[in-house]
């Protein structure tokens, strides 16, 4: 990279956290969120299929794309305490067209494990994962038990859940 290069990509990460991007961004995240909550479980999940059926979007992953993966967990998270703070759960499609909209790249079956569990932060002490469903089932996949005992949380998921939605909730 050369001094252009170089001098460039400082005015570019500058841009990136600056108040005003900040406060950019946090208003795209409430509008995607309010979008995907308007279209629906069933609707989002029959985008999120569509998409990944579209050869022309490449695929992203936490180790080929860093920078895209962070935007993507950023994405998906703001929409899963959305949806924490109404009270409701959220399908994997749902998170998949969150991540989806704020990159242009979609988030593999694969990778979606990651990603959900990605949206874990220590400092909420519950899982927000806990809230992500199947929309075929209405229940975690399968992999979130076995993540969710190794995280110390053994409870079954009706409490996993309420605790989540008592953290984010406003009237928690």
């Amino acid at each position: 990279m050369n001094r252009e290069e170089r001098i460039a990509w400082a005015k570019q990460e500058a841009l990136k956290s600056s108040p005003e991007r900040a406060r950019q961004r946090e208003v795209e995240q409430s509008e995607r969120s309010a979008r995907i909550a308007a279209m629906g479980a069933g609707a989002a999940n029959r985008e999120a299929y569509r998409l990944s059926q579209d050869s022309s979007i490449p695929w992203m992953g936490p180790v080929a794309t860093p920078d895209v993966w962070s935007t993507a967990v950023a994405a998906a998270r703001a929409v899963a305490i959305e949806a924490a703070r109404h009270r409701r759960t959220i399908t994997y499609g749902e998170l998949r067209i969150a991540a989806f909209e704020a990159t242009g790249i979609k988030v593999g079956h694969n990778q979606f494990a990651e990603l959900a569990m990605s949206l874990n932060v220590k400092s909420d002490g519950c899982l927000l994962s806990a809230i992500i469903v199947r929309a075929d089932t209405g229940g975690p996949g399968d992999g979130f038990v076995p993540y969710a005992r190794s995280q110390g949380f053994d409870q079954p998921l009706a409490s996993l859940q309420r605790q989540v939605f008592g953290h984010f909730s406003a009237d928690g």
